[in-house]
């Protein structure tokens, strides 16, 4: 991914096929080394094998094509070609090829091929998420890539939950996890509460418990600015009958 420095790495971690990179700065790299066959394979069960709207891949090495189209697609997006699709969010457009999308996502593989309007529509709006979210989802379907970053990790937690890219919402998780700290404690427990992402709100709660004393004082409870919502004062209380029961159990 442009910019990205793999040498710059204080962490990894591999999941099956999919790889989890940190680098010093905390941000997170996914790779799922398995998209490119995983698409290349609904491409071939949709009849779409690098063959949409009558283009076709200029390479003549049908070797070549099984491990390289979602390259040729990706390459096509970025100009247009072949695509049979216009996402549109707010005022920005973005044509893609529906088989793609269907591939990498149940949410597009139902919108776009099911028994939707969308399936016949050339522009197809979608609410409730920014342009910039999108392109983020975007190039991870036509890549298996993304960096989740403290300036993206919310918009890529509510879009990727949204429109049901689960290895996104699992990296997002994990990279909350890593970046946990006392000041920014009480946010990922609220953003996991509020997205249902148990495991995480689960991890959260438990160092809330081991860390009371510091979040009262440097977090945005602590500021403030937290303190009239009954969301956080809830999730507060839970994580000190966590405490009170962690104490009567060492009694």
């Amino acid at each position: 991914m442009a910019g990205y420095v793999m040498n710059d790495v204080s962490c990894a971690e591999r999941s099956s096929n999919i790889l989890h990179v940190f680098n010093s700065a905390g941000e997170l790299f996914l790779e799922h080394r398995e998209h490119f066959s995983k698409v290349s394979s609904a491409l071939k069960e949709e009849n779409a094998r690098v063959s949409l709207n009558g283009e076709r891949c200029a390479c003549e090495n049908k070797t070549c094509c099984h491990g390289n189209e979602l390259s040729v697609l990706n390459e096509w997006r970025a100009t247009g070609t072949a695509c049979d699709v216009i996402l549109c969010a707010e005022e920005e457009e973005f044509p893609c090829h529906r088989a793609v999308l269907a591939a990498s996502s149940l949410y597009f593989r139902l919108l776009l091929l099911g028994d939707f309007r969308e399936r016949l529509e050339e522009k197809v709006r979608l609410e409730d998420v920014t342009p910039g979210t999108l392109r983020l989802l975007l190039d991870y379907s036509y890549t298996g890539r993304i960096r989740i970053t403290a300036d993206n990790v919310e918009d890529l937690v509510h879009a990727s939950g949204l429109l049901q890219f689960p290895d996104v919402t699992d990296a997002c998780c994990r990279y909350l996890t890593h970046n946990l700290r006392p000041d920014n404690c009480v946010q990922v427990m609220k953003l996991a509460e509020d997205y249902f992402l148990t495991e995480l709100s689960e991890y959260v709660k438990k160092f809330a418990f081991e860390n009371l004393p510091a979040i009262f004082v440097t977090s945005d409870f602590a500021q403030g600015s937290l303190r009239d919502d009954q969301n956080v004062l809830k999730l507060l209380k839970q994580a000190m009958s966590v405490a009170r029961d962690r104490c009567s159990c060492l009694q």
